[in-house]
Parts: C-alpha cells; sequence; structure tokens
C-alpha cells in the first residue's frame, strides 16, 4: 500500500513557536562552551577559511559551521548568539523539514503531531540546534536530504536525487561523521536504481548516481587525508564496544539523571533493535507503510551504524558513540514512528504512550543553563560577570590581575575577558596556584587548597567556585628577576610610536624564511635559581589592526634538554582592533630553564604592535 502524501495541518505549525522560542532562548543564555570557543578564537578569527595547521585540533574545524559563524560574526558581532545563530536557524529548518516528512509517511494528522512531539522536543537533539558546534547544521541538511530522497523514490525524477545528494555532502561539511549516513543512502540508491529503474539505461544511470559523489570525494579525500595525518581523523570516542552507541544516545536522551537508569537501558535496547526490526518486517512483507522509504530509513541506519564499526577495524578510526553518532537518534526514531503509526491498535498506543514520555521528559530536561555534554562549564558565564563586577587594584599600569582555572574552562574564560572588556586580568597556565594569581574558578571540592580557598561565589550545580586563596597559603613565589624592554633602543624594527615594537609585514609573517622574526625578548635565568620551582609573568600591552590575525604570543624556556614553549593566540588577548589592552600571561618553567624567552609568531600579515613588555621571574620560596 502507498501513502498519499500529506501536508501537515496549521496546529502542527504552531508547534514550532515554542521550539523556535526555545532555540533562541538557550542561544542566548547559556555559557559558551570550551569547544564554541576554541572555535572561535582559532578558525573564526582566523583569515583563512581553511585550517593552515593540521593538528590533533583540527578535527574541532567543522568547516560549514565554522564558515557560517564567519558570516555571523562580521553581519552581528562577536555575542554568543550571533556565534550560535547559524545551527538556531538550522534547528528551525530542522523541525519544518520534518513535518514534511512526518506528512510523507503517516496517515493521520494526530500521528505526524504525536511523532514531531517524540523527535522535535528529544533534549540531546535540542542541545546542538543552540550551539556552536556544527550538528544542528548537519542534523538540518540531513532532515531535506531524507526528504529529497522519499521524493526520488516516489517520483523517481534524478533532480531529486541529486537534491538529496547535495544536501547530505552540506551535512558531511558541517559534521564528518554524518557521511556514514550519506553512504549508506547510497547503497540503497545503487540497489533501488538496479531494481527499480529500466534496466536499458543501467549505466547511464550509476553514472548519474555516482556523479555527485566522485566529485565530492576528489574534494574531500585529500582533506580527509591531511586530518589524518595530523591525528585529527577521529570519526568517534576511543570505546571498546560498538553498542555502546545505543546507551550514550539514550543516556543522552533523559540527561542521565533524576529517572532511574533502567529507562536509558530499555530505551538503548529499544534503538538497538529497530533497525533489525525493520528489516525483519519489511522481508515479511507485513509493514504496512510504504515499503521503499521503510527500506530506505531501514538500509540507510544500517549502514551507517555499521560502516564506522568496519572503519574500525580497517583504517583504525574511533567507533561512534554520543554526539559523534547523533544523526542515529532521528534515523532510528523514524524508523520506530513509521512501524507504531501505520500498525495495529496497540502499536498506535505504544506511539501515544511515548509521546507522552517524551513531552514528560523534555519538559523536565528543558534548560537555559546548560547543555549535557559540556554541563560542568555551565557557570563560567556567571562567574566571569561577578569577577567584573569585583573591585580590583591593578598592581601598575602594565601589570594585570591573575585568573588561574584549568582545561574545561580555559577557553570560555578567555572569551568573556575579552568578551566583557576585562583587561585589568591576564591569563595563568591552567591550574597553577601562584601567589602572583589573585583569582581562581575551578571546582573546588577537588582543590587541594579548598580550605583555603576564601569563596566569592559558589556553584552549587556545577560544584566549581571563583574563590581567592586565604593565608595560610601555599608555598609562595618571589620575584627573583625582571626584566623591563624599551623598545625605543631597538632600531631593526618599525615603529608605531615611542616605545613601541611592530611586528607585520617586516617581522614574523612565517611563510617567508626572510620574514622570520629571530629577535626575542630575553630574561636570563640566575644559576641560584635554576633548580627551583619557577614561573614566570609577562605582562604587556597589545594592539591588532584586525581581529582576524593567525598570531600567536610564544613563551620559549631553554633548557639543557632543549626548548619548552607554549603559545597563546593574539586574538584572544585584545579586546578591540585598533585600541590597546593590557595583558598578561603566566606560566610555570621547567627546573634547569637558562633563559626565558618572549616573542610574537604572526603567521599572517595582519600588523601586531607591543609595548610596556615586563617579563618576571617567580622562585617558589
Amino acid at each position: 500500500m502507498t501513502l498519499r502524501p500529506k501536508i501537515p495541518n496549521l496546529f502542527s505549525y504552531l508547534l514550532l513557536i515554542p521550539a523556535a522560542i526555545l532555540f533562541i532562548l538557550r542561544a542566548k543564555n547559556i555559557s559558551l562552551t570550551w569547544d564554541e570557543s576554541y572555535t572561535f578564537f582559532e578558525f573564526v578569527r582566523s583569515p583563512h577559511w581553511l585550517p593552515q595547521d593540521y593538528n590533533y585540533m583540527a578535527a574541532n574545524d567543522h568547516l560549514l559551521n565554522t564558515w557560517l559563524m564567519k558570516v555571523s560574526v562580521f553581519l552581528f558581532g562577536e555575542g554568543e548568539f550571533a556565534l550560535r545563530l547559524p545551527n538556531v536557524i538550522a534547528g528551525i529548518i530542522f523541525l519544518i523539514s520534518l513535518l514534511s516528512f512526518l506528512g510523507k509517511i503517516l496517515r493521520e494528522q494526530w500521528a505526524v503531531i504525536l511523532s514531531f512531539l517524540i523527535i522535535a522536543f528529544n533534549p540531546y537533539l535540542v542541545d546542538f540546534f543552540t550551539i556552536a558546534r556544527g550538528y544542528g547544521i548537519a542534523l538540518a541538511c540531513m532532515m531535506i536530504a531524507l526528504n529529497c530522497s522519499v521524493d526520488f523514490i516516489k517520483q523517481q525524477q534524478w533532480n531529486k536525487l541529486f537534491r538529496a545528494q547535495f544536501f547530505f555532502i552540506l551535512s558531511t561539511l558541517a559534521v564528518i561523521t554524518f557521511i556514514h549516513v550519506f553512504i549508506g543512502a547510497m547503497i540503497f540508491f545503487f540497489f533501488f536504481v538496479i531494481v527499480r529503474i529500466p534496466r536499458q539505461r543501467l549505466w547511464r544511470n550509476m553514472l548519474s548516481l555516482f556523479c555527485i559523489p566522485f566529485l565530492f570525494a576528489l574534494l574531500i579525500i585529500p582533506y580527509l587525508i591531511r586530518l589524518k595525518s595530523a591525528g585529527a581523523f577521529f570519526l568517534g570516542q576511543e570505546i571498546k564496544n560498538p553498542l555502546l552507541l545505543f546507551g550514550s544516545l539514550a543516556d543522552a536522551t533523559v540527561y542521565s539523571t533524576g529517572i532511574m537508569h533502567i529507562i536509558p537501558s530499555l530505551l538503548g535496547k529499544l534503538l538497538l533493535t529497530v533497525p533489525l526490526l525493520a528489516i525483519v518486517i519489511v522481508l515479511l512483507g507485513k509493514q504496512k507503510s510504504d515499503p521503499g522509504i521503510f527500506s530506505f530509513l531501514s538500509i540507510t541506519a544500517v549502514f551507517s551504524i555499521l560502516l564506522p564499526v568496519l572503519l574500525h577495524y580497517t583504517i583504525g578510526t574511533n567507533l561512534i558513540t554520543g554526539r559523534a553518532a547523533i544523526f542515529c537518534l532521528p534515523v532510528l526514531l523514524l524508523l520506530l514512528i513509521m512501524f507504531l503509526a501505520n500498525a495495529g491498535k496497540i502499536e498506535r498506543g505504544v506511539l501515544i504512550l511515548l509521546a507522552l514520555l517524551s513531552v514528560v521528559n523534555s519538559s523536565y530536561r528543558m534548560n537555559t543553563r546548560s547543555y549535557f555534554d559540556w554541563s560542568e562549564q555551565a557557570d563560567i558565564k556567571s562567574a566571569m560577570k561577578i569577577l567584573r563586577d569585583q573591585k580590583v587594584k591593578v598592581e601598575q599600569p602594565y601589570y594585570a590581575d591573575i585568573i588561574s582555572t584549568d582545561l574545561p574552562y580555559d577557553m570560555p574564560i578567555n572569551y568573556y575577558r575579552m568578551r566583557f572588556g576585562m583587561t585589568e586580568f591576564s591569563h595563568a597556565e591552567r591550574g597553577e596556584f601562584l601567589r602572583s594569581c589573585g583569582y581562581y574558578y575551578l571546582p573546588v571540592e577537588d582543590t587541594a587548597f579548598y580550605a583555603m580557598a576564601d569563596i566569592i561565589h559558589y556553584f552549587p550545580e556545577t560544584k566549581t567556585a571563583l574563590f581567592r586563596l586565604m593565608d595560610p597559603l601555599p608555598p609562595h613565589y618571589s620575584t627573583v628577576a625582571e626584566e623591563w624592554f624599551d623598545f625605543e633602543a631597538l632600531k631593526d624594527f618599525d615603529e608605531l610610536k615611542t616605545d613601541t615594537m611592530f611586528f607585520g609585514d617586516k617581522g614574523t609573517w612565517c611563510q617567508y624564511p626572510e620574514h622570520q622574526f629571530t629577535m626575542t625578548l630575553i630574561l636570563p635565568v640566575p644559576d641560584s635559581v635554576r633548580n627551583k620551582d619557577l614561573a614566570a609573568t609577562l605582562s604587556c600591552r597589545i594592539r591588532t589592526e584586525t581581529k582576524k590575525t593567525g598570531a600567536l604570543l610564544v613563551f620559549n624556556a631553554k633548557t639543557e634538554h632543549g626548548d619548552s614553549w607554549k603559545a597563546m593566540h593574539i586574538s584572544e588577548l585584545p579586546e578591540k582592533p585598533g585600541e590597546w589592552s593590557l595583558t598578561g600571561w603566566t606560566r610555570t618553567i621547567p627546573k634547569g630553564t637558562k633563559e626565558i624567552k618572549v616573542y610574537i609568531w604572526n603567521r599572517d600579515k595582519a600588523p601586531v604592535y607591543m609595548d610596556n613588555v615586563s617579563i618576571r621571574l617567580l622562585a617558589k620560596e
């Protein structure tokens, strides 16, 4: 029996309004996460549209997401909502496409509404329509592609297939793991063309089928090879059991807290059985819905789940789980809905019960303050607002106070330091407890100095705190050497004005050897303290003429065994282009360090200016 496509009624589309409001509120209110902040500093603010340095963090650059973020920032600025706007819009497009798809596979409007509630208000899916990570864009493109695929199955018009392939490609550009869905769909179309299209045009049909995927492969494979060589071709997470995919999606759907864990467990088993159940039903010929569409969803789901396992055991990619496998969630739920809505009364009762449970779960889980995968970072924005209101006394006009934190929090803290104009604060190396660090933002209960913490504000949900250290202090650091650099005396570089050093076209543009910057700001380490625990603080003023610069501020320690260096992006430091910003950086120095070097490595032609540079060497007493 072939279903006649139905257009969802007006009431169905009214459901888009609360969903859109929810997306907007979450995108505006929730603190920026580490992944979003890193993408912003490393890729969005970069003048380049493709990564220049392929390292393991290149996997963070979801290409289509980054490109759309660049456009949004250009139009609307650098606020959280502007960064997330492409995914918010994608969320609305996903819902419209979902309604259209449900209208093509379900007979009754009530089934469309119930099914919409089950998928559209899944808390884990909603997370990615309000965060600048590309998964929302990928889901929207995938949903459009599924719609076009259904149209091709029904009408057998090649323009529908080409349109589906185009949107599958866009979803892959948004998040590379969605390539599994693309390949799964192409496997179905291969057999579909053989069975359903006239055989006398088989070769021409096959050429038409694989023309666009072949051209896309020519473009994407070199990029994937570069990711693979840089150790960034993850395609998932390091897990041992492929079946954990279903448990991870089930746990995320209920946020894995508050409700007994039997529910995530049962939901995971349900998701696991859906593809197998679909195949059995199709083979037995007992599915009452359109068998072509049901077969399409079944084969696409099965192969998109099996392909990562195959790749894992052949070329060594990681297995997919959690957000890397987010594409499985709507596809599997659509399969389940299609079976339940077009079967008997018992199955329809199950659909109604599932919709009610989904509404209850979404009402309990939906919030405007956190994401499931980044829940520990929910209070960073609030902490930085509180810190902004502190009356901070700057030691000297060129010394900034220091805030110390740890890995999950450092990038968002740098974003809000820049966003809120908090140039009176500088950055400390992750997790360092130095005397010169005025403030800390950390999980307090896991901190060795919890008993000595002067809590400014405690955040109970994330169990983090903004605090200072009280007496008795841990062994503290004192200044043993200091160097002030007067750039007016350096004649080898152009100057913007008195006491200013210029780094730009004639500085350190790394593409040409003659532009490499060889002059470093050097502070020798006295012999008497070389074997002590050391740290160093750099204080300076930075100015750039554009936010889009790939320049790095490099802190280098020269030891007997070589150089130990770390770098911070210049784009994390200044408040506004064309204005001077007070900033600084504190990091620990390995024992045995002979001298400390500081320089700017300018990786493009964007000018960078540096002034009032002071380096202090700190030794533990």
